[in-house]
């Protein structure tokens, strides 16, 4: 594959897929590579791996990701980054500076205080429920890699920091260093723990 046409198609969809949304994408073929489908840009489309392997397969019970609907969506979220290019770009590089570190810095703090039984055993495929397609089924580290990894904008990290605020409230409040801990981390990203 052409790396110009790659990375024309990371540039004009913001690197965020065009189904489902989530950062980090792969160059779809609309038609097949088998099908003697080229590696021209307007026969690629950004899908995260979870919807480019739904696009290779075919399902009795859900929609399927047809050539069709994969380039109308594809256009449609086109011309919403170009109408919004300035502002997702702010969002996208204001918060890639520190998403590598704050990725870091929660799941330390996650596993640290699951290796402390400071966390319940709690249901993380429940509790996260709203982040995670309904086809996974993963592991609770699984589930918090998923979730923490996926994770693009403010809202997003606002959205989890929250939820996990929710889940371990108790524990954090029963726990001086673990609060002060994930108050830092609030903190780094700019939340206000108490805000949340």
């Amino acid at each position: 594959m052409s790396d110009i046409h790659n990375e024309r198609v990371i540039l004009k969809s913001a690197n965020k897929c065009c189904i489902c949304f989530r950062t980090g994408i792969v160059s779809h073929h609309i038609k097949f590579k088998s099908e003697s489908g080229g590696d021209d840009f307007e026969n690629l489309a950004p899908l995260c791996p979870n919807c480019h392997d739904r696009a290779h397969t075919s399902s009795t019970l859900t929609k399927n990701l047809t050539k069709e609907l994969i380039v109308r969506f594809r256009d449609e979220w086109y011309n919403t980054v170009e109408d919004h290019k300035t502002n997702l770009q702010g969002i996208i590089f204001d918060f890639k500076d520190k998403q590598v570190q704050f990725i870091s810095k929660l799941k330390n703090f996650y596993l640290s205080a699951v290796n402390k039984n400071c966390f319940a055993k709690i249901n993380l495929n429940i509790a996260f429920s709203e982040f995670i397609p309904k086809e996974e089924k993963l592991k609770s580290i699984e589930i918090f890699d998923y979730v923490i990894e996926g994770l693009s904008d403010e809202d997003q990290v606002k959205n989890i920091l929250k939820k996990m605020k929710e889940l371990y409230f108790v524990h954090l409040n029963s726990n001086e260093s673990l609060l002060k801990e994930f108050k830092d981390i609030c903190k780094y990203v700019g939340m206000d723990y108490e805000g949340l």
